[in-house]
């Protein structure tokens, strides 16, 4: 065996007892290490530099979640302010003082479609009615009829925000 592949084997453990022992902490802290995504090698063997490091950055957070060093305080400021953030939009949103953009979408497609659909059905319900008459008594009448559908949509909430309300 040559010297790096030595050296490169005694770095390693065979079992999460034997890293916890190398690295002075209990069998338990090693699961979590593993559990927050500290990975075995190839072998299942364990890297003893890569859970030295794990217990690095574990040793910086305190228990109540807040971290020693100036750039975990950093992180965890951040992460309590998006929370505080993420709480106050749900709040928001729950007085309906706010609007998702899905739900904004989702309103104005129901809204497009309905227009569509009197718009589609103008031509079957106005031709019967238009056989016979002269120009002049056809335009006024399409005009009417299409002021009649613009003016019904302008006073009806759409269907989804009746629902909404």
């Amino acid at each position: 065996m040559s010297g790096a592949a030595g050296a490169r084997q005694t770095n390693r453990v065979k079992t999460q007892a034997s890293l916890a022992r190398a690295l002075g902490v209990s069998r338990a802290t090693v699961t979590k290490y593993v559990a927050d995504g500290l990975e075995s090698e190839r072998d299942g063997s364990f890297d003893v530099k890569k859970g030295l490091a794990w217990k690095k950055i574990a040793s910086t957070k305190m228990k109540a979640g807040t971290a020693r060093t100036e750039v975990g305080k950093t992180a965890d400021e951040r992460y309590r302010e998006a929370k505080a953030s993420k709480a106050e939009d749900e709040l928001q949103i729950s007085r309906g003082e706010m609007v998702l953009r899905s739900e904004v979408t989702r309103k104005w497609t129901d809204q497009v479609l309905l227009i569509k659909s009197h718009l589609l059905s103008f031509g079957q319900v106005i031709a019967p009615q238009l056989v016979g008459r002269s120009i002049r008594e056809i335009q006024a009448e399409i005009d009417r009829k299409m002021h009649q559908i613009l003016n019904q949509l302008a006073s009806e909430p759409p269907k989804a925000m009746r629902k909404a309300s």
